[in-house]
């Protein structure tokens, strides 16, 4: 179905797809250390930094969350009168499509093949995109491996700076890091050391207060 004229029904597209698989940035890191905001923060950046280049979020976690999360405007009145606020509602549509596989028996066999059928998505994105950001959930498990061999580069941001060791053994001996981000609440920025980078920053709850240290973005300008 088609909402425009210009494009006929069963009309053919064409699709230059690129001959090296572009640059693919892995997000990993514990939990409610803020890896959805990051990583939507990071993919908005780097579009207004290089509007030129085709940047894609893919959110390989089942977690029910989305771009949309971070642009959804002010829901509409209700009939009745009352009207919930947008974190509201958007709350409530996160929770419904919420599936937390790995906390039941039944679903958490599916585990391997989930990641397997993100690994081949992401394998065919690298071939549309000029920049991959993958965000994967929060715990380094071993069953994100074929994802992660579809991935360059990685970013740990992690509250809990114990947590850190085990993204790094997860991800070390195939992608290349690109930066450790101690994520904090309050507003902050310091880079601790710069190659790789490794910086404190944040916070990271909302989209509208998140910002991208400058020197990641650098740092991923340099992988176009």
């Amino acid at each position: 179905a088609s909402q425009t004229d210009a494009i006929a029904v069963g009309e053919e597209l064409s699709v230059a797809l690129n001959r090296t698989p572009c640059p693919t940035i892995l997000i990993g890191g514990p939990p409610n250390s803020g890896k959805s905001v990051f990583s939507n923060a990071l993919r908005v950046a780097i579009k207004q930094k290089h509007p030129d280049k085709r940047v894609y979020l893919h959110r390989a976690s089942w977690d029910g969350e989305g771009n949309w999360v971070y642009e959804a405007g002010a829901p509409e009145q209700q009939l009745d009168g009352s009207q919930p606020s947008r974190r509201e509602l958007i709350n409530r549509l996160v929770t419904l499509n919420e599936f937390r596989i790995h906390e039941d028996p039944e679903t958490a066999k599916l585990i391997p093949g989930y990641f397997r059928y993100h690994a081949g998505a992401v394998k065919n994105l690298r071939q549309l995109t000029d920049c991959l950001i993958v965000d994967v959930g929060g715990l380094p498990q071993i069953e994100k491996r074929p994802l992660l061999e579809q991935c360059s580069h990685y970013i740990v941001i992690s509250r809990l700076s114990e947590a850190i060791d085990a993204w790094h053994q997860l991800c070390g001996t195939d992608l290349v890091p690109l930066a450790v981000i101690h994520s904090v609440l309050e507003p902050q920025q310091k880079i601790l050391k710069a190659e790789p980078l490794e910086v404190i920053a944040g916070p990271w709850i909302d989209a509208e207060n998140a910002v991208v240290p400058e020197h990641l973005l650098q740092a991923v300008a340099s992988l176009f």
